[in-house]
């Protein structure tokens, strides 16, 4: 479900891993022969979580990959039938994303979140603006007019409906 991957890459991970689970991102880049915008991709969504690193520091990991080994490497693992790091790097700890920033990037890459609903990080505010939630509509006396805010899911105008739009809505209660 990730944007931007390719099919051809997406199975060529699932084959390549066989029984043993990849353990690093360069032993996935070399192992499933995946280029560096394939990594980049998996690491925006976030799916390389399973090797222990976050989203960040995913992105950090796949910046330091290339698409082709320098020859002396390439030549290295041949020999030896076995590949190794073209490089050493020192372990970098960067700071966790906000909760907030993992749901949009989540949007952003795959089109949904499993983590929090996006309207719960506002819903603080908008209470404070006398927004009600898409659960507290079943307590709403009939007639009353209400406020709510949520991501808009369906849009239906029929031409029967004399100019009205009909919505429905989601938020962090349903």
């Amino acid at each position: 479900m990730v944007f931007g991957l390719a099919n051809g890459d997406g199975a060529r991970l699932v084959a390549r891993r066989g029984a043993f689970p990849y353990d690093g991102v360069e032993d996935l880049r070399r192992r499933a022969e995946l280029p560096t915008a394939a990594l980049e991709r998996l690491a925006e969504a976030d799916a390389l979580r399973g090797l222990g690193i976050d989203r960040r520091q995913a992105l950090w990991a796949v910046a330091g990959t290339a698409d082709t080994l320098l020859p002396l490497f390439a030549a290295a693992d041949a020999r030896r039938n076995l590949p190794l790091p073209e490089a050493e790097e020192p372990a970098m700890l960067l700071p966790a994303m906000p909760e907030g920033r993992e749901v949009v990037e989540d949007y952003h890459t795959m089109g949904l979140s499993l983590r929090r609903h996006p309207v719960a990080f506002l819903r603080e505010e908008l209470r404070g603006q006398r927004m009600v939630s898409c659960a507290e509509l079943a307590q709403v006396r009939d007639g009353r007019r209400v406020v709510v805010a949520g991501i808009v899911l369906v849009r239906q105008k029929p031409g029967s409906a004399k100019g009205v739009m009909f919505l429905t809505i989601e938020d962090e209660t349903g």
